[in-house]
């Protein structure tokens, strides 16, 4: 953690992910410094109830995917925009009503990944 504060590394995206969860704050924020600190909770318990519930293990598998093909293909995103690469993605995965792997969207993601890097 002092090596990124003082500015010697930065994060990895698992790292920032983490990260956000245990400081309660939003990622897009926290990797760019963009966008509010904190997501907007729910008003109310029935707000709470009619929001999607948040997948971890589709974000989990938007970001492997990511960084994989990141590494695969020797490219590299800035934070702000591998923030908005994981939100797209995990967003379209959860779209449907089966929420679907991000691993079996390969050719989406891969075709987005080339688009903005």
């Amino acid at each position: 953690m002092a090596s990124y504060c003082k500015g010697e590394t930065e994060p990895r995206t698992t790292d920032l992910v983490k990260i956000a969860r245990a400081m309660r704050v939003s990622l897009e924020w926290l990797a760019a410094g963009e966008g509010p600190m904190q997501e907007n909770l729910p008003i109310s318990a029935n707000s709470a109830a009619e929001s999607p519930a948040f997948n971890r293990d589709a974000l989990a598998d938007v970001i492997e995917v990511v960084e994989e093909w990141l590494r695969r293909n020797g490219r590299t995103l800035p934070p702000s925009k591998k923030a908005e690469v994981f939100t797209e993605l995990y967003e379209m995965a959860i779209e449907d009503s089966e929420p679907r792997s991000a691993r079996t969207n390969l050719r989406v993601v891969e075709r987005i990944l080339r688009l903005v890097s």
